[in-house]
């Protein structure tokens, strides 16, 4: 007789005969049927992975004094391994327990589909992810003319500067861009060539870089270091520019003054002015007072905690 497979078992261990009787679906589970063995404390044991058998043979004993249970690795006839759990409780007569009747359920299936039903949420939220943040990389490559691993380091130093995660931020960059319309006509006709030449087989002749800045550091009539700035001011460009305002910031300690220059910038992206400010604010915490011209004219001086703070330093 072939056994069939049981979800659930049950059995009865008596005092003071030592008498176990198993359910035919406890059979089962081990792979056997009912005549093939006569159930004993051993036979159960027998089944359980050598690993699990002290804490099996604990549970059991302990059974005679509380309700227990646990969960131990279960190897039918064949050898299979199942994932089993085991509760047991205790019946009295005067105050002394006669009989444990307990339950062995093989946990297998579920445990299985639990653990398939997870990897498989946790594996389609990551392709998920990779999805949106390759769109989000593919937004700042052609917007600011940068390859995949640049596009992917601005929105790596972006999440960690704002303490957001990247996959939530490349998020937002995706609906930012679904939700402004169409491609200005410049971009629009260097896409239109470039699907023009990979439908012909060809490479597209390459476009000029999005963003360009030049930055030039010298010294004012007053001694002051001054950094001149030209082009075009955005996120893509502003990791060029973050250098020179370190430096800027360097060789501006002698005088604890320095001046950002930005007249001659024809675009100053709103990305790259909060970088700025930001960095007006950390000179001046280091003691450099840095004053920024905006394009048109418009001058921006350290605020008066910074001040203070600069002309602390300087005493």
């Amino acid at each position: 007789m072939i056994a069939t497979p049981s979800t659930v078992g049950s059995f009865r261990w008596s005092r003071p005969s030592d008498h176990w009787w198993w359910s035919d679906a406890l059979f089962s589970i081990h792979g056997l049927t009912r005549g093939d063995v006569a159930p004993t404390r051993e036979i159960l044991l027998w089944h359980v992975h050598p690993e699990d058998a002290d804490l099996v043979d604990a549970t059991l004993t302990a059974s005679w004094e509380t309700d227990v249970g646990c969960d131990y690795r279960l190897i039918d006839l064949e050898g299979t391994e199942h994932l089993a759990t085991l509760a047991a409780a205790g019946s009295a007569v005067s105050g002394a327990r006669t009989t444990i009747t307990g339950l062995v359920t093989d946990a297998t299936a579920p445990r299985l589909r639990a653990i398939s039903t997870s990897t498989n949420a946790q594996l389609g939220l990551a392709l998920e992810s990779r999805t949106t943040v390759d769109q989000a990389k593919g937004v700042l490559m052609l917007e600011y003319g940068m390859d995949a691993a640049t596009a992917f380091g601005l929105l790596r130093s972006a999440s960690q500067e704002r303490n957001v995660r990247v996959r939530v931020l490349a998020d937002r960059i995706v609906s930012c861009a679904e939700g402004a319309g169409c491609l200005p006509s410049p971009t629009r006709e260097h896409v239109d060539d470039l699907m023009l030449h990979a439908l012909d087989g060809g490479a597209a002749e390459p476009a000029p870089p999005a963003t360009t800045v030049v930055a030039v550091l010298a010294r004012n009539a007053r001694g002051d270091r001054v950094l001149t700035v030209s082009g075009i001011v955005d996120l893509g460009s502003y990791q060029d520019l973050s250098p020179r305002l370190d430096a800027l910031a360097l060789s501006a300690r002698d005088t604890a003054r320095a001046v950002v220059d930005l007249q001659g910038v024809s675009y100053l992206g709103s990305g790259a002015a909060a970088s700025i400010g930001k960095f007006q604010r950390r000179s001046g915490s280091c003691g450099v007072e840095v004053t920024v011209v905006l394009p048109g004219g418009a001058v921006v001086e350290a605020s008066a905690h910074e001040r203070a703070r600069t002309a602390t330093r300087s005493r």
